[in-house]
């Protein structure tokens, strides 16, 4: 999502902010309603007067979940819809997109794959007749069903998760006061626009093994949210989500990725435009501890409240391992001792990307120095980089980060190139 479209350089010297492939199956013609006036009497000759109730759930904690009710005009056609119709689709689709009639397909002939399912799909395995070197994974993931493809070293060539969604009719109650809340950003046109899109429910129960419930999924909201984020807005979250994880993320089990996201939305909301203009008065610097300032206060108080729904705390619904010994407040005393770090951003977050960046992909290092210093050629690149990266001969293994990188860091013509790269690393067009 905001990761979306990061120069390659940026990727390979942060592999920390990969992740997998998140794939939605939007069922557009299966629509959901919860306020039954929005239901037209139009819809009905296009249904042929089916179409699917939503109940919410108002109790404390549990507004984002839904029932769904199959309605045959004014007729309840059964108590629920259950959940498990989304797994069990899904299942049927991706399985007939390998296998047609229970031979492998065209597509799946021109790669040697060795089908390997666990839970669903255990009749991949009797399919193939012959071992080949890659291998498939097949199996349920929450709501989703994720697909792994392991390359002839076993590693991870392809990551996805295929999610099932039924699009909602209107705007959903519980997140009314997102509408209407005062906030810096995004402005109210956006809002309102934000609103005429269709959020949707996916096959999330409420507790795990109930097949009654649904829930709210506001993807798309948060997508078109990334795709306006000013420049330096977008680049302080990659900072955040870098030092979260590679720093913090281990500290504690309960917080996710998603979490980080929500608290960055609720961040950005209250600042001044003024904050992320190019050439403004405030340093990257700056920009970057007040997020984590935020980030750590948040954790300390034991509150995430969810974006769009802030009456739910997340910090409430968090899995966590039974065996966790830390807290969030421990998650936030890292952050507060990041912050206090004299130098953050070369401690955290250029010097030793940076120097691995260079060692271990000299190549793309130089192509970046060449666009954004012509003079780069003229600079004996051996004496340049005598102290930090091996001869081809060789083994190229990393020296003491923090000591190298000092080396380098303290000559003149060196400063002036890492400085150079280091602009790389946050300089992307993200769309």
């Amino acid at each position: 999502m905001i990761f979306e479209g990061l120069a390659r350089s940026v990727s390979n010297s942060f592999p920390e902010l990969r992740s997998d492939h998140d794939v939605m199956f939007v069922l557009e013609h299966v629509p959901v309603y919860e306020d039954v006036s929005v239901n037209e009497e139009g819809n009905e000759n296009e249904t042929n007067g089916f179409w699917l109730r939503a109940e919410v759930m108002f109790e404390e904690g549990k507004e984002e979940f839904v029932r769904i009710i199959p309605m045959l005009r004014d007729t309840m056609l059964t108590t629920h819809l259950s959940n498990r119709i989304a797994s069990n689709f899904l299942t049927e689709v991706v399985s007939n997109s390998f296998f047609k009639k229970g031979k492998i397909s065209d597509q799946l002939k021109e790669l040697p794959l060795l089908i390997n399912s666990r839970e669903i799909g255990e009749s991949f395995t009797s399919m193939l007749r012959e071992e080949t070197s890659n291998k498939v994974f097949i199996s349920r993931a929450g709501p989703s069903v994720n697909m792994k493809v392991t390359g002839q070293s076993g590693q991870l060539v392809f990551d996805c998760d295929f999610l099932l969604s039924l699009p909602v009719i209107g705007w959903p109650s519980p997140a009314g006061e997102w509408r209407v809340r005062e906030r810096v950003w995004p402005g109210e046109e956006m809002v309102e626009w934000l609103v005429r899109l269709p959020c949707h429910l996916i096959a999330k129960p409420v507790n795990e093994g109930d097949q009654t419930t649904w829930r709210f999924s506001f993807s798309r909201q948060e997508v078109e949210l990334a795709k306006i984020l000013p420049h330096n807005a977008r680049l302080c979250y990659v900072g955040l989500k870098h030092i979260f994880k590679k720093y913090l993320k281990s500290t504690y089990s309960g917080l996710k990725s998603y979490h980080i996201l929500t608290l960055f939305f609720w961040f950005m909301e209250k600042q001044d435009s003024r904050l992320w203009e190019e050439n403004g008065d405030f340093p990257f610097n700056t920009k970057l501890t007040s997020l984590l300032k935020f980030v750590a206060e948040s954790l300390y108080r034991n509150f995430i409240p969810h974006y769009f729904i802030r009456t739910i705390n997340l910090v409430k619904v968090m899995k966590v391992d039974k065996k966790e010994a830390n807290t969030l407040q421990n998650v936030a005393k890292s952050i507060q001792n990041i912050i206090a770090t004299e130098d953050v951003m070369n401690e955290y977050i250029y010097d030793e990307t940076a120097f691995h960046a260079i060692v271990l992909n000299m190549s793309l290092h130089k192509n970046v120095l060449r666009e954004r210093c012509p003079s780069f050629d003229r600079v004996e690149t051996n004496e340049l980089f005598s102290n930090t990266v091996t001869t081809e001969n060789q083994p190229r293994v990393a020296p003491n980060s923090k000591r190298t990188v000092a080396t380098v860091a303290t000559d003149n013509k060196s400063r002036t190139i890492l400085t150079s790269f280091k602009q790389d690393q946050f300089d992307m067009n993200m769309s």
